[in-house]
């Protein structure tokens, strides 16, 4: 059960830790605490198809592995070796943007390894992972601190959060106060209006079978997620008027292609990129250059190189960037 440890520390430690261009998105970026509910991931593509993709344009896989990934890419095998080799990429990356330490990436790649073995993870090596994460500082929250929030929000009574603290050092209440957390991230969403009572009740389903082991129900109800994800996307499109209702009907009535979605990504990126410059979060010279790098992002040349230094040197121009 460590792996729903690793998977929680592993998002925490991505959030403003590293660019990646590819995949039909911009994955995440490196902001300053102000700015980071503004400058969102865009056209979210995470299909093996595009993954295999960003690291062959990277130069991480040669053309004979994105051949053999691709040849075989309905294979679950085959997207288990995808996933991992890009998890291994994105440490490579991060280590080499300067963001983790050598140490730190070298650990995070045995996690990594380990996680997808057989053997899967040890105590000594989770343990070595977690001494190394503190000590650079990716840590910054502790049980006792979310048990607090959670009962000072009134999401858990005070015998919850008693028995909790009673027994924080065992595993087991750790992973239950762990599930819990997110399962309350994901109310104070729906309550925020970040996403829809529909998604976030799927959302809950999903962390339920995650924290169960249950793969077969997880991959059940993520099919129902993304395509509930795709749906409230369309809707919110069309209730900003950033599409008609023809447009909305023609995604909604081929919401589970693969193509319609990769579409719907990028109009929504696009859209995010206009709202941004409209509340005045982008300059419009950064908005241009931030759409010209999703449109190349969906088309079949890619991102160049000189499109990339360009929004780059605008990013950091506008303050974005954060050594």
């Amino acid at each position: 059960m460590l792996k729903d440890k690793i998977k929680k520390i592993v998002s925490v430690v991505a959030l403003g830790a590293l660019i990646t261009f590819g995949a039909g998105a911009v994955s995440s970026m490196a902001t300053t605490n102000s700015e980071a509910q503004i400058v969102q991931s865009y056209g979210m593509d995470y299909s093996h198809s595009n993954l295999v993709k960003e690291m062959l344009d990277a130069g991480y896989i040669d053309q004979a592995k994105a051949d053999n990934f691709n040849n075989n890419i309905n294979s679950e095998s085959t997207q288990m070796e995808i996933d991992k080799t890009y998890d291994l990429f994105l440490v490579d990356l991060n280590v080499k943007e300067g963001y983790y330490s050598a140490e730190l990436g070298e650990l995070g790649k045995l996690v990594i390894e380990a996680e997808y073995s057989v053997d899967g993870l040890s105590e000594e090596l989770y343990n070595r992972y977690m001494d190394q994460l503190e000590k650079e500082g990716f840590l910054s929250y502790s049980y006792p601190d979310l048990v607090k929030e959670m009962l000072d929000a009134g999401y858990i009574d005070q015998a919850k959060a008693d028995n909790f603290n009673n027994n924080i050092n065992s595993e087991s209440t750790q992973m239950e106060i762990d599930k819990t957390y997110d399962l309350f991230l994901v109310n104070l969403n729906v309550k925020e209006g970040y996403c829809s009572a529909e998604l976030g009740e799927l959302e809950k389903q999903l962390i339920e079978a995650d924290y169960a082991d249950n793969d077969a129900l997880y991959n059940e109800i993520y099919v129902r997620y993304m395509t509930q994800y795709y749906l409230d996307s369309v809707k919110e499109l069309l209730s900003a008027g950033y599409i008609d209702q023809a447009k909305a009907d023609n995604f909604n009535n081929n919401i589970n292609s693969e193509s319609t979605r990769m579409e719907i990504d990028k109009t929504y990126g696009l859209f995010v990129v206009d709202l941004n410059v409209k509340e005045g979060y982008y300059s419009a010279e950064l908005g241009e250059l931030e759409k010209q790098v999703i449109e190349a992002e969906n088309s079949v040349d890619g991102l160049s190189e000189e499109l990339y230094n360009r929004y780059m040197d605008q990013l950091e121009k506008e303050g974005f960037l954060v050594e």
